[in-house]
């Protein structure tokens, strides 16, 4: 599993390769290998910005989002439950559509 970042102000973004939880019972991804790296690795990118990620399961967890919580790392959560979608745009077709209904456009 890999993550990466994107942003107005970022020109690059190194590939952040998560490593397997060999300790798990059956090895792979788990809560435990994501909140390794983003203890490892998140905070020295993070810039204050808004954080997004899928909810996959282990993005989900309660020690995965406290230890976001408690860094105080602003998170985008309006994701489908254990959605794959890596594709920002659809987040930010959410927020569009609402302001939109908010000002009540005449289309007419």
């Amino acid at each position: 599993m890999v993550w990466a970042m994107i942003g107005k102000t970022i020109k690059e973004s190194d590939l952040i390769v998560i490593e397997h939880d060999l300790t798990s019972p059956s090895p792979g991804y788990t809560s435990r290998s994501h909140v390794a790296d983003l203890k490892a690795r998140l905070l020295e990118h993070y810039s204050g910005k808004v954080f997004q990620q899928d909810n996959a399961r282990i993005h989900t967890p309660l020690q995965a989002m406290g230890f976001l919580r408690d860094h105080r790392v602003r998170v985008i959560d309006d994701s489908l439950p254990n959605s794959p979608d890596l594709n920002p745009i659809e987040r930010i077709r959410v927020h569009l559509k609402c302001k939109a209904y908010e000002i009540k456009p005449d289309n007419e």
